[in-house]
């Protein structure tokens, strides 16, 4: 297994909860195109 930064494992987490149950969504501020305050969300979009 790759080693990941902190900020890669919340990213892949968030995106692998969301693709295994479609009834989990993110809410907040920036977390669409601009892929939140330290870019965890960044491509959620695409």
């Amino acid at each position: 297994m790759p080693e990941l930064t902190f900020l890669q494992a919340i990213s892949r987490g968030l995106w692998e909860e969301m693709e295994a149950d479609k009834s989990v969504f993110l809410m907040g501020e920036d977390i669409g195109k601009y892929g939140g305050a330290f870019r965890v969300t960044e491509g959620f979009l695409e």
